[in-house]
């Protein structure tokens, strides 16, 4: 196993020997960015394992930060539902990127989250998601080493109906048996596909595991009960939830984040 810090917070995973100065090199550092054309923006990113580089090709937008992690979220979930094992360090690298850009830019990654809505919602949910579970985690005073495991399990829950996602969230009608099959098993199918990716921290695990679970012993896949449902998995299934109303679909406009609130609570 090996140890991953970000701002004095550990976070452990399976890897191989020789990539932690590997994973130190690619730590990005938010300070700045410009407008520039996504490809571009993707080839300077990419293109550079020093942070200082980055600062100094790049302006000060912090939403092209917003859009570089959503379409990293997106090349990474293709690739693992696509049964690629090797992207360990790039998701534990775009987990650092998320939390960096929130904690340097709160206001305005909650902004995105209310006003943008440009990208694919099976990449843009799991970003803001993230983003909500952020600002949960903090009023819960949930511990920072479980927040990186907490934004880890945001960015993947979804990724066992990645390539369904999609169609299925704005489906305009009832369900197939099939459909709903895809839905109910997917917080396992995520768990079953980050494993073969090395991932071994537990509380991200099994957060993903219980992020459909319910209080009342009505969630799937295990029908646990409140006592027996991680706190992370409870934000997660908060945020998740919330994000989902707030963001329009095919059927049905947006909901004001008031009453959605009020329908989560």
């Amino acid at each position: 196993a090996s140890l991953s810090r970000i701002g004095g917070i550990e976070l452990f995973y399976e890897s191989d020997p020789d990539s932690s100065a590997t994973n130190q090199a690619q730590t990005s550092s938010f300070s700045s960015i410009t407008n520039i054309e996504p490809q571009q923006r993707k080839v300077l990113y990419q293109g550079s394992t020093n942070p200082g580089d980055i600062s100094k090709q790049i302006g000060s937008n912090v939403f092209n930060y917003i859009d570089y992690c959503i379409t990293e979220t997106s090349e990474i979930s293709e690739k693992i539902s696509d049964g690629d094992c090797s992207q360990l360090d790039r998701l534990n690298k775009l987990i650092k990127q998320v939390i960096e850009l929130f904690l340097s830019a709160p206001d305005a990654c909650l902004g995105a989250v209310h006003l943008e809505y440009e990208h694919p919602l099976s990449s843009l949910q799991p970003v803001y998601t993230a983003f909500v579970c952020l600002c949960m985690a903090k009023g819960l005073d949930i511990p920072k080493q479980n927040q990186i495991s907490l934004v880890g399990a945001a960015l993947t829950a979804n990724l066992g109906m990645f390539k369904y996602f999609d169609k299925l969230v704005n489906q305009d009608g009832a369900l197939s048996v099939e459909d709903r099959q895809l839905l109910t098993q997917h917080p396992e199918q995520s768990y079953k596909l980050l494993r073969a990716n090395r991932v071994a921290n537990k509380i991200w695990l099994n957060t993903i595991l219980q992020h459909h679970e319910r209080g009342n012993g009505k969630g799937y896949p295990a029908g646990l009960t409140k006592d027996n449902i991680l706190i992370e998995a409870s934000v997660l299934a908060a945020s998740d939830t919330y994000i989902a109303m707030i963001t329009p679909r095919v059927y049905r406009n947006s909901l004001v984040p008031k009453i959605a609130m009020q329908t989560i609570y």
